[in-house]
């Protein structure tokens, strides 16, 4: 199936991806329900990954990250003794994000981030993530089939069909002419392209075609 991974990068390097140690790539389920433990509250699902990917010792101190990154998120630390299906999808979402967040990584692979939230959320959570990318340097990888969607945020847009990569380009040539047939059929199921997509065409892109 088509699909696209977008890229919000924090850092140049080549083989930054390639380099990540245990811990520093954490991931970001579509489904943010499925993805907590049912019977666990938040606050021990967001401490037991320090406990065992940080080494940290000091419950206290794990506690106070973990109440660092749910303001960090938006959540109220209230929040911390409810467990999962408790919370709203938005909400739920947000504190997916946050214990991704707690253990310091330096790249998120979003699955899907958004689809299973209404638009107004979805909004919200990409502004979100466009904010925690900035403030923590953060590498973000999406995998998405809302190509409008992610090209509002990332600097760089892979399509794939049956795992292999078709187009690989900047945002800024999303509209050029020569797009592979799977990305303009992408584009064609999309809406609201956002402005920053009108722009000419990246002339490397164009060279590189």
């Amino acid at each position: 199936m088509p699909g696209v991974a977008c890229v919000l990068a924090a850092r140049s390097h080549p083989n930054h991806l390639r380099q990540v140690p245990r811990g520093q790539l954490q991931c970001v389920f579509q489904d943010s329900l499925a993805a907590f433990n049912p019977r666990l509250t938040l606050r021990e699902q967001l401490i037991r990954p320090q406990l065992r990917l940080q080494s940290v010792t000091d419950r206290a101190m794990a506690i106070q990250r973990t109440q660092q990154v749910f303001t960090e998120v938006g959540l109220s630390h209230a929040l911390l003794d409810r467990y999962p299906h408790q919370l709203s999808g938005g909400q739920r979402q947000r504190a997916n994000i946050a214990r991704a967040l707690v253990v310091n990584p330096t790249c998120l692979l979003l699955d899907e981030p958004t689809s299973a939230l209404d638009l107004s959320v979805q909004a919200q959570v990409m502004s979100l993530l466009s904010r925690l990318h900035q403030q923590h340097q953060l590498t973000c990888v999406f995998i998405s089939h809302n190509l409008a969607l992610e090209a509002q945020f990332c600097h760089r847009i892979i399509v794939m069909d049956s795992g292999e990569i078709v187009d690989d380009f900047s945002r800024q040539a999303l509209y050029y002419p020569s797009r592979h047939p799977i990305t303009k059929t992408l584009l064609a199921a999309n809406y609201l392209l956002p402005e920053s997509c009108t722009a000419q065409p990246d002339i490397s892109i164009k060279r590189q075609a």
